[in-house]
């Protein structure tokens, strides 16, 4: 972390009992998550990652975390280093393998944060597709499952949305249900994703 101060000295930045000081690196930590066996047997492990050091002068709002994937291929003993997707501001996932083999994943939208910075107020629910066994995701194809507009006038971090589960129906559709803050109740979306088939 290099993080100087208005006064032009460096800072220590004190989180969640770790001491950090200018040029120490960061590990992050994971959280919540969703497993799923990928067709061709590895497992697949999308985890809520921890809050970027850039965020750590800010109040603690977990809204600010991420999302990763890592994969076991021997059952859970070990497992690959994180692949960061989403940065910051996505998290809460859910894993599903459909019949063809691809992974979807549903998350949450707390804050819209594209290349390191807030990039709208919108909140919401999305999804994602890999057709690799959990390799790449298709982030330049994100379905949007439901969106909507919010900020408070002061905490532009403050995401008004909460968990998520997802099952696949039998005809094929799914069925997206997540905590939407502002309506003070769950959203239930069913939806088909277009990409597939």
């Amino acid at each position: 972390l290099d993080k100087i101060g208005p006064d032009g000295v460096r800072k220590e930045l004190v989180e969640r009992g770790m001491r950090l000081t200018a040029g120490q690196r960061q590990l992050r930590g994971v959280s919540e998550g969703s497993l799923a066996r990928a067709k061709k047997g590895c497992l697949v492990a999308a985890l809520r990652a921890d809050m970027p050091p850039r965020y750590f002068d800010q109040p603690h709002d977990d809204s600010l975390e991420g999302l990763g994937i890592s994969l076991s291929r021997d059952e859970g003993r070990t497992w690959s280093p994180l692949q960061v997707l989403f940065d910051a501001g996505r998290h809460h996932p859910h894993l599903l393998t459909l019949p063809g083999g691809e992974l979807v994943m549903t998350y949450i939208v707390r804050d819209d944060i594209r290349e390191g910075r807030l990039a709208s107020y919108r909140r919401g629910c999305e999804a994602l597709i890999s057709r690799d066994h959990g390799l790449s995701w298709e982030l330049d194809r994100r379905m949007v499952l439901d969106e909507f507009e919010f900020f408070d006038g002061e905490k532009w971090y403050n995401g008004e949305t909460g968990h998520l589960y997802s099952a696949l129906l039998d005809d094929g559709s799914m069925l997206t249900c997540y905590g939407k803050y502002l309506s003070k109740g769950a959203n239930l979306i069913r939806w088909q994703p277009a990409e597939l088939g």
